[in-house]
């Protein structure tokens, strides 16, 4: 019987390709309805079906709420858009994203069109506007290939994107399938590094802001806009109460919660919700407030403003209204970074079969030191596959190898090192703990990455010792200075 799978096709483009837009629609409709029998769905999301008002800028909240998806699909005519906080477009940020995604997964189908169709240039916008597209044309040329419709070729978006749609669909669906032919091959043969940990969800650090009925509106919208504009040093998503529902204590959520100058029936709920499904709570209320009243009859702001037994789950300000947002995003700042520091410790395995036995006791070390791992299958394409989430929120990352080469190691650090650099995260030094093959003896090996090294080899004939990573981990980690140790 076949895998049910569904698969989910992002459309991006401009607001001139309204028309393309919908033709898409009725292209993945039918090509649903032929999947069927293969036990395929397909879903095209579309910031028109998918996306919601928010107090977040434009794109941040597309990007958010439109979630994963399996297939890409960008159409650009005569303008460019409007641009977004990282890009010259909202089209170009979801290009680019998707692009980066294809990096670490290359099943992953990407699809450009560019509409060759007649136009009029009636104002300086429009010229400025199409130079743009055109100057992003001659990008993706450069390096992809991409369709060009409306042309002696193509002379209908529709007719084009259908079997090209259709192609990539199934070359996805066959990837996925020999991918998962292999991996069961490999649990099978050698189970104990072939399982790999669950994909750590991409909001690792999130925050919920209660909804309290009279709440001020303002100072709500201006930490929103602090949080989700922070730049390259802080991004931190804010999450819906019914996400926040879905979260345990462990995961770190921020719950933040601004009181006005009275108590309703429903507040002392929404501290309860926020301290059963978030680490921390930071509480703000006006000067002209009566902490001492207790809330809907249970505990005051008092009570919770002077705990000791668990005062580190709760911080309580009053600082005056037009200074709140600042301090409060603040806090929630220095809180995602104690977090990160404390919570950082990932190892990428990147093992061989015949190394199985030997790296078996590392495995039961990790897992009983709270260590997390990133497990990839043996000569993949160094772009470290599902390995992003790690590296986002790592402060120390090892890479330890089995028996591969020098070129090998060195691809994968040197990917690290890029996709960190692409997150504002700087790498200062790197940890390897591998054993190198017989013919490539560890005197020969030679490194010279843009960043210092560090490494521990252990002979072929013996296994990896879990104590000698306590070393390496000292030698990389220099008095606690680094922000990212891969």
């Amino acid at each position: 019987m076949a895998t049910a799978r569904h698969i989910r096709i992002f459309v991006s483009s401009p607001s001139d390709v309204a028309e393309e837009r919908r033709q898409l629609k009725a292209v993945v409709e039918e090509l649903s309805q032929g999947f069927s029998d293969q036990a395929i769905s397909l879903e095209l999301i579309m910031w028109e079906t998918h996306s919601y008002p928010s107090l977040e800028a434009p794109q941040v909240a597309i990007n958010r709420q439109i979630g994963s998806y399996d297939v890409f699909v960008g159409i650009m005519w005569k303008r460019f858009g409007t641009p977004s906080s990282t890009a010259g477009s909202g089209t170009e940020e979801e290009f680019r994203v998707a692009y980066k995604l294809w990096q670490g997964d290359k099943r992953r189908p990407v699809l450009f069109y560019f509409s060759e169709k007649p136009y009029n240039l009636g104002s300086r916008d429009d010229i400025e506007q199409l130079g743009r597209v055109l100057g992003f044309k001659e990008e993706l040329t450069k390096k992809a290939f991409v369709c060009c419709y409306a042309t002696a070729d193509h002379p209908d978006f529709e007719a084009a994107v259908r079997p090209q749609l259709r192609k990539a669909i199934q070359d996805y669906v066959a990837a996925l399938e020999t991918d998962e032919r292999s991996t069961s091959e490999e649990k099978a043969d050698a189970p104990a590094v072939t399982v790999a940990p669950s994909r750590v969800p991409s909001t690792l650090f999130a925050v919920h802001i209660a909804d309290y009925s009279g709440q001020p509106e303002y100072l709500r919208e201006e930490i929103i806009e602090k949080l989700c504009q922070g730049g390259a040093t802080m991004s931190i998503p804010v999450i819906e109460q019914a996400e926040l529902t879905k979260r345990d204590p462990s995961k770190p959520t921020v719950s933040i919660h601004l009181f006005d100058g009275s108590s309703g029936p429903s507040d002392h709920d929404l501290l309860e919700l926020g301290s059963k499904h978030a680490a921390w709570q930071v509480i703000w209320a006006p000067k002209g407030l009566d902490i001492t009243r207790p809330l809907n009859g249970r505990t005051s702001l008092q009570q919770l403003a002077t705990a000791t037994d668990d005062a580190s789950r709760y911080q309580f300000t009053r600082i005056a209204a037009r200074d709140a947002a600042e301090d409060i995003v603040a806090r929630v700042a220095k809180l995602e970074q104690q977090w990160r520091f404390s919570h950082a410790r990932c190892v990428l395995l990147d093992v061989n079969r015949k190394d199985s036995v030997k790296v078996k006791e590392l495995i039961e070390y990790l897992d009983e030191h709270g260590v997390e791992r990133a497990t990839v299958r043996p000569y993949e394409d160094p772009g470290l596959v599902n390995f992003d989430d790690a590296l986002v929120r790592s402060k120390v990352l090892m890479f330890v190898s089995g028996q591969v080469g020098q070129q090998y190691v060195q691809g994968r650090l040197l990917s690290a090192a890029n996709r960190l650099g692409a997150l504002g995260r700087k790498v200062h030094k790197v940890g390897v703990y591998g054993a190198p093959p017989q013919r490539q003896p560890r005197d020969s090996w030679r490194f010279e990455p843009p960043i210092p090294i560090a490494i521990k080899f252990i002979d072929n004939t013996t296994g990896f010792d879990p104590a000698e990573l306590n070393d390496l981990l000292a030698e990389i980690m220099e008095a606690d200075r680094h922000e990212a140790v891969v």
